[in-house]
């Protein structure tokens, strides 16, 4: 092989030169896909945190309907109940009334029937 000592040290230095960008150059690459990664993952943390946040929102305005849904049903059976005592007094009154009428019907019968004639 025949080379030109002229232009060795001008390819050694073209070869070193280009070996360093290289190198350069990607660990440039690298710490930067390693920010990206970082960004991509801090989001992903914050998207998590937004969803959680919503969710716990959603349980809690679930509960709260629930209660409302459980008050008024509360209600509601209260007022069946109330309702329900209420015609029974009703019942009773009606039915102590039927038997008092009955009563004194039968006890102007029996002191008609036993009253002895003078």
């Amino acid at each position: 092989m025949n080379f030109d000592h002229r232009r060795v040290p001008g390819g050694t230095l073209a070869l070193a030169l280009t070996f360093a960008i290289t190198l350069a150059g990607c660990g440039k690459k690298e710490t930067h896909s390693l920010e990206k990664a970082g960004a991509a993952a801090d989001k992903a943390i914050e998207k998590a945190k937004d969803a959680t946040a919503e969710a716990a929102k959603s349980v809690s305005e679930a509960a709260e309907k629930a209660k409302e849904a459980a008050a008024a049903a509360a209600t509601s059976v209260s007022q069946a109940a109330d309702k329900a005592v209420d015609a029974t007094k009703e019942a009773a009154d009606k039915a102590a009334a039927a038997t008092k009428d009955a009563a004194a019907s039968a006890a102007k019968a029996t002191s008609t029937a036993v009253a002895p004639r003078k």
